[in-house]
């Protein structure tokens, strides 16, 4: 299961190809667990994908200092209720997909909130501490202010 993963079939692999292509180490992980025998799994429901997607575009894509503004406002006010309703939908496909004894491995952003809403019988191993890791995505545009936490978070996020 992947964060944004939208597909699965040939259509989900190319995404992952594209992916490794950028240069993105989570997709070469991936791909590497699907020659293993992994198999990907569509995740998430692509209207929902696009329409945060879309916010985040109208964000960059703004002229004026109003437009941004807005179009910020607009972002702030949907994102927590559009990643609420992808992660339902994404707690649902591993309801799902995900056999009894099964094993599934997520990679998923540290600010979804999935894990209370998939049931109870399956269990989560948190590779990390998700608070460490969404205050160290806290940190980050601050980095310089907050040196000593942000060092110590980064330290414990690549320790193995």
């Amino acid at each position: 299961y992947q964060d944004g993963m939208v597909a699965d079939g040939e259509i989900g692999m190319k995404i992952v190809e594209q992916g490794i292509k950028s240069g993105s180490k989570n997709y070469e992980l991936i791909s590497m667990l699907i020659t293993k025998g992994g198999v990907l799994i569509k995740t998430e429901d692509f209207q929902l994908v696009k329409k945060e997607l879309d916010r985040f575009i109208s964000l960059t894509k703004a002229k004026s200092v109003l437009q941004k503004l807005i179009a910020l406002i607009k972002y702030n006010f949907k994102k927590n209720i559009l990643l609420n309703q992808r992660d339902k939908f994404i707690a649902k496909r591993i309801d799902d997909t995900l056999e009894e004894d099964e094993v599934g491995i997520i990679f998923i952003g540290a600010f979804h909130r999935i894990k209370k809403k998939l049931p109870q019988d399956i269990q989560v191993i948190e590779l990390k501490e998700i608070s460490k890791v969404r205050e160290y995505q806290k940190l980050l545009p601050f980095y310089h202010k907050y040196k000593d936490k942000f060092e110590e978070l980064t330290q414990y996020l690549v320790k193995k």
